[in-house]
């Protein structure tokens, strides 16, 4: 099965799941996910109406805290992606159609190319991750992305 129709199947399971009484299930989650689900619920804090973001790194405790965050317009930010970041996230404030369509905006992909994870809090709350692996064949780069759900809301 296509990573893509694998992804878009786990949606629906999951959506559908959430229908009905029962809770939604919970998903698994690691210590940098988690850490990245805070940060944005902070950045969310800040502004409803902007796009923020941010990265996370280890402080001098070895903990993984929040960077200072960066402010942009309705439907884009610019930032710098600094080396030490394990990962970068940013919010998206306005709801395109639905979590799935504002997931799949071809600008979010670009953005996972550069090396880290990269995170997208949309208005509902659902966080997802953009997660890329790099290879070299015959001289030439490649890249493969996977998306990953982290939390769901509705």
């Amino acid at each position: 099965m296509k990573p893509r129709r694998a992804s878009l199947i786990t949606l629906l399971v999951i959506l559908l799941s959430c229908l009905g009484v029962q809770k939604c299930p919970k998903l698994e989650t690691s210590p940098l996910d988690r850490a990245v689900i805070a940060c944005l619920d902070t950045a969310w804090s800040i502004t409803t109406i902007l796009e923020v973001a941010g990265g996370v790194v280890f402080n001098a405790e070895g903990e993984l805290v929040c960077t200072q965050v960066t402010l942009g317009g309705t439907n884009t930010v610019r930032f710098v992606i600094y080396p030490e970041w394990l990962a970068h996230y940013h919010t998206h404030p306005i709801e395109v159609q639905s979590s799935l369509d504002d997931k799949e905006n071809v600008e979010d992909k670009k953005d996972s190319g550069r090396g880290r994870p990269s995170y997208i809090r949309t208005p509902s709350g659902t966080v997802w991750v953009y997660e890329c692996l790099f290879s070299e064949r015959d001289g030439v780069d490649s890249r493969e992305c996977q998306e990953r759900l982290v939390r769901y809301s509705n």
